[in-house]
């Protein structure tokens, strides 16, 4: 296992992206962090937020930059 991981999700749809956080998330450490690179013309990082506090774990920072957002999610308990 590692304590951190980037997922490049640009150009999916949101579902697409849960399901790909929570295959990642499942190869991080406890407290470790996925970092979620999003289309910044679609931004969801509300979106995803809400969805990672709501599966527990813990919404820790974001970047915007020209043509993307990057997420930072520290995984909660399993």
């Amino acid at each position: 296992m590692t304590h951190f991981k980037t997922l490049d999700s640009r150009g999916q749809h949101f579902g697409a992206i849960c399901d790909l956080a929570l295959r990642e998330l499942k190869k991080i450490k406890i407290d470790g962090i996925l970092e979620i690179i999003l289309d910044n013309k679609r931004n969801i990082s509300d979106a995803v937020k809400v969805w990672a506090k709501s599966h527990g774990h813990k919404f820790s920072d974001s970047e915007s930059e020209n043509s993307l957002i990057r997420v930072f999610i520290r995984k909660g308990k399993d």
